[in-house]
């Protein structure tokens, strides 16, 4: 299958389908980046016996030497919190004070790759790619910074001057299967990006 569009019947573009456009050089940057959080991510999976929620269930994983699910962001909305008066916090995964800073060493490792990720997203969807960007600029200038004596501040500065991408989260997810659903906090002119690496049989 090539490069493909998924337009509806008002012509709006719901979806870019575009295999191969990585080159096995960035996948297997990609794929190595993952090293470093291996330990993290078999830790992120439920027990078998634990009803979870799905991201992260037993049942979706298939037992590969490496599996799991993390998420990443410099603006995190802590599960429980009110969004509409709490503030973002750095991610556990990336929090300085969590014991290990694998998290980190990821973040560093896939720079170069999350930025051309976001430059693939400019093209798409260059209102998207110009509204998280200036969404980035805000969170950093006029939430981080002139909170920055608080230390959670001052760390979500730190991380958001590494962000290397326009959204402020990313997924990783590890030899998962994902069951059919439906995000019902989004709309059909924001996109999600998913880069698929490696090789793999019986899904699509």
């Amino acid at each position: 299958m090539g490069p493909a569009v998924l337009i509806d019947t008002a012509g709006v573009v719901l979806l870019w389908s575009l295999p191969e456009v990585l080159s096995s050089h960035a996948q297997d940057l990609m794929w190595g980046a993952l090293s470093p959080i291996n330990a993290m991510l078999s830790h992120s999976i439920s027990e078998p016996t634990v009803n979870s929620t799905w991201h992260i269930a037993h049942r979706n994983f298939d037992g590969a030497d490496m599996q799991g699910c993390l998420n990443f962001s410099p603006v995190w909305f802590q599960q429980g919190r009110n969004a509409s008066t709490a503030f973002p916090e750095v991610s556990a995964t990336l929090k300085a004070r969590n014991p290990d800073q694998d998290g980190r060493d990821w973040l560093e490792q896939m720079m170069v790759q999350s930025a051309v990720l976001s430059a693939a997203m400019a093209i798409m969807h260059p209102n998207l790619y110009a509204a998280g960007r200036e969404a980035v600029i805000h969170l950093y200038q006029d939430l981080a910074v002139p909170r920055s004596d608080d230390p959670a501040f001052a760390e979500m500065v730190e991380m958001l001057r590494l962000w290397p991408s326009v959204f402020t989260a990313a997924s990783v997810m590890v030899n998962r299967s994902t069951p059919f659903h439906r995000d019902h906090n989004s709309r059909v002119q924001w996109y999600d990006l998913l880069a698929s690496i490696g090789t793999y049989v019986g899904t699509w």
